[in-house]
């Protein structure tokens, strides 16, 4: 096989890595439906099924997280969202605190926990990069999450077990607690309400009860039972200050939103349109109540086209309708897309290399002693230096080995950022080291030295070995014509006219 045949396949392999990576899957149980989440910072969070972004599995089973901000966090203009994050299961639980949100996950007999947050970008969240998904603790208590909470207290989750009873569990100090139910009828609890600050809300399924909770000045948690309004609704919401927004919802799509005053009264807000099925979700900062859903009892996919969502957004004080209509989906550059450009661009760049190339100078002059160094020994040599960079670079952001290096999908700019901190990294070891020593770290290990291409005496120069190196790490697909060269150099080597040698053994 020839050289250039050789390096096409390496090429196609390189694209293959880059565009098929699997996504790690979440090994959740599939829920139905949607779940909203929202957070006293002016964040809004919906996980809905049937709007996954950019998943390739069937519309229908395609799970989108998606994102509000309110204007006072630099959110943008009524009917926008922001797509988060793409999951291959539907979570069961959603729960916010500021911009970030824990999901939560049916798996065997407990729960699985995953936090996602956003990378702001600029003044605004509109823009905002695609989320990272990071592992909680896990919640090893079988049975039926029924409410989710994320406060100042910390992550809560309401378990109904399959003996009937609830329990109360909390997140502290990278462990779940159970949280003492004193005083309150345990067996007639349906759901939980995040209240704001350290309060959370237990409703009851009979006569309308709601069990506020929270801590007192020694850290035991106390409930005083108070009456729902009647009417207020099937979906209770958290509002401004302690108040309870009701969603009434009908059976063929649409309802009633009603303010329930800290005094008990029942404020009618206005009427929800008749698409709306699903979740509704307080932006407490704006006043504002959103829907994010479905229309009728199609899924987003197949009734928006496109699978962009469906949002009514209307004011808690006046009734105002903001929005109402086909969302205007503010997306960054989705993980598939940002893996096909990064293959198109190294395409580009292997196309006019291997076209137009670069002069190689005559043949390498090798001193007495040593000889070329073989492809492997270089490969070998190349892949010491990454991975002692994203060694270098895991230590410094605190990021795992496989995110540093990419190899999450998910990740977006953000992975695209790590990875190239890794090849800035070992540019920069490998320019000093080479021009200190003749060496990187990878070459050292493997017996490999860098030398001038007409074996020239003595250290090369550092702008030299510097010209080299930024070709080779900072071009990285510059390397493939090593397989072209008959003298395995690749266009760093031909720019700094320099070569890599091995020492040889002398049998005794």
């Amino acid at each position: 096989m020839n050289r250039a045949r050789r390096s096409v396949i390496m090429f196609g392999l390189l694209c293959a890595v880059l565009v098929g990576v699997p996504a790690w899957g979440q090994g959740a149980a599939r829920g139905q439906g949607t779940l909203s989440a929202s957070s006293d910072a002016g964040h809004l969070w919906f996980a809905m099924q049937g709007a996954g972004g950019d998943s390739d599995s069937d519309p229908g089973d395609a799970v989108g997280v998606w994102h509000v901000a309110a204007r006072a966090q630099g959110g943008a203009a009524s009917g926008t969202v922001r797509f988060a994050y793409a999951l291959e299961t539907m979570a069961v639980g959603l729960a916010a605190d500021g911009d970030r949100v824990a999901l939560f996950f049916a798996r065997g007999s407990g729960f699985m926990v995953r936090g996602l947050g956003v990378v702001r970008a600029g003044d605004g969240w509109q823009n905002a990069s695609v989320g990272r998904l990071e592992a909680m603790a896990s919640l090893d208590v079988g049975g039926e999450l029924i409410g989710a909470a994320w406060n100042e207290l910390g992550l809560l989750a309401l378990v109904r077990t399959e003996g009937g009873a609830v329990s109360l569990y909390r997140l502290a100090d990278g462990a779940w607690g159970e949280v003492a139910l004193v005083g309150v009828d345990s067996a007639s609890v349906v759901g939980m309400v995040e209240l704001g600050g350290e309060a959370v809300g237990l409703i009851g399924a009979e006569g309308g009860s709601l069990w506020r909770g929270g801590r007192d000045a020694d850290g035991a948690w106390q409930w005083t039972q108070s009456a729902i309004p009647d009417g207020l609704g099937d979906q209770l919401l958290s509002g401004r200050d302690g108040e309870l927004i009701g969603v009434a919802w009908n059976e063929g799509g649409g309802g009633t939103v009603w303010r329930a005053r800290c005094d008990g009264l029942r404020l009618r807000v206005g009427t929800l349109a008749g698409w709306c099925r699903g979740s509704a979700g307080v932006l407490r900062a704006d006043d504002r109540i959103v829907v994010l859903g479905v229309e009728g009892e199609r899924t987003l996919e197949s009734s928006a086209g496109g699978g962009k969502p469906r949002i009514f957004e209307m004011s808690l004080l006046s009734g105002r309708v903001f929005a109402d209509g086909e969302a205007e989906v503010r997306a960054p550059v989705l993980e598939r897309d940002l893996r096909l450009l990064v293959a198109s661009m190294l395409l580009v760049v292997f196309m006019v290399i291997a076209m137009v190339g670069v002069r190689m100078p005559e043949p390498p002059t090798v001193p007495a002693g040593w000889v070329l160094a073989p492809g492997f020994a270089r490969v070998l040599a190349a892949a010491g230096d990454v991975m002692v960079s994203a060694l270098v670079v895991s230590a410094l952001t605190g990021e795992s080995l496989t995110r540093t290096l990419w190899l999450e999908s998910g990740m977006g700019f953000a992975g695209a950022a790590n990875l190239g901190m890794v090849l800035v990294v070992a540019f920069c070891q490998a320019t000093v080291l080479e021009w200190l020593f003749g060496a990187s770290v990878g070459k050292l290990v493997v017996g490999c030295r860098v030398i001038g291409a007409q074996g020239e005496e003595g250290r090369i120069g550092l702008g030299r070995i510097a010209a080299r190196n930024a070709v080779k790490w900072l071009l990285p697909v510059s390397v493939l014509m090593a397989w072209v060269d008959p003298y395995g150099r690749h266009t760093g080597d031909a720019v700094a006219r320099t070569v890599v040698v091995m020492g040889v053994v002398e049998e005794s």
